[in-house]
């Protein structure tokens, strides 16, 4: 079992305003949408080419004004990248998390997954934490979309949330990728314990 942080992994500071805080945003909008064109091209490639929608669609909001011209404002008043990226989008992940309709409470998570993408490429750091350092089941508070979409299937053979939804596209991802997953499982990352996990041993050998 591996419990994986969600913190950032990233050492730069993302505090800047104004001017050059703009400028700063700007650059990880790119490399946010670099990162979301090749967990793409790679899904596209495995023959997953509807489920490659999910993170084109994230893509897409990196273009919409509300975002750069919300965040620029928020940055003008002296508010640091980081903080105006994830002010100016939470209207709209709290808009489809008030609809009544649990597909639309579940696509809020991938507005969150924007505005970790771009936080995470602000502070200098990757769309995904460190990967376990042998096979193991991953144990976390939660995976968002393009987390999932970029997992190394040779390190992580399934993975249990805390939060999340069988409607959230984490878990319709998991499914199309064929990868074990549950979640929603309230209290796990502080339940769990931390394991290594015992190699399987050939069928012609058996256990001491």
């Amino acid at each position: 079992m591996w419990r994986w942080s969600t913190e950032n992994h990233g050492t730069q500071p993302a505090g800047l305003s104004g001017a050059q805080g703009v400028e700063q945003l700007r650059r990880a909008i790119e490399q946010v949408r670099a990162d979301l064109a090749g967990a793409t091209a790679r899904l596209q490639a495995a023959g997953l080419t509807a489920e490659s929608g999910i993170l084109e669609a994230q893509a897409l909001m990196l273009d919409d004004p509300a975002l750069v011209d919300g965040a620029s404002e928020l940055m003008a008043q002296g508010r640091p990248a980081d903080e105006s990226v994830a002010t100016a989008l939470a209207p709209f992940a709290d808009m489809l998390r008030a609809s009544p309709d649990p597909v639309f409470q579940a696509r809020a998570a991938d507005v969150e997954d924007v505005v970790g993408q771009l936080r995470r490429a602000l502070h200098g750091g990757g769309g995904t934490p460190p990967a376990p350092l042998q096979p193991s089941i991953v144990v976390a508070r939660d995976l968002a979309p393009s987390q999932t979409a970029g997992l190394d299937r040779a390190l992580v053979l399934g993975f249990a949330t805390e939060q999340g939804s069988a409607t959230a596209h984490t878990a319709i991802l998991a499914r199309a990728l064929g990868l074990p997953a549950v979640v929603g499982i309230p209290g796990l990352p502080r339940s769990s314990r931390p394991c290594v996990r015992r190699p399987r041993l050939p069928q012609t050998l058996s256990r001491p």
